[in-house]
């Protein structure tokens, strides 16, 4: 089972939170997609969690101007997984 969530940035670290402990064991991926000139704001941000134990994958969706992309709090939250 997949599913997708739209969050805001002040949403964001309160969902990857949840996540864990809920029961997400992974997070899978981290990518950006970069909407030059298309979008605004230019950046997406994506992060795939996996719960191997619930067998549920999820999408964490988020949109960012390049002034608010930091991340470092999702690296320390799973820092016992080998990212």
């Amino acid at each position: 089972m997949i599913e997708n969530l739209d969050v805001t940035i002040e949403d964001y670290f309160q969902k990857v939170e949840e996540l864990k402990n809920d029961g997400y064991e992974m997070m899978v991926d981290l990518t950006a997609i970069d909407w030059f000139r298309k979008k605004d704001p230019r950046f997406e941000v994506v992060v795939n969690f996996l719960s191997v134990s619930k067998n549920k994958r999820i999408y964490i969706k988020k949109k960012a101007r390049i002034f608010d992309c930091s991340f470092g709090y999702i690296f320390t939250t799973f820092s016992k997984f080998n990212l």
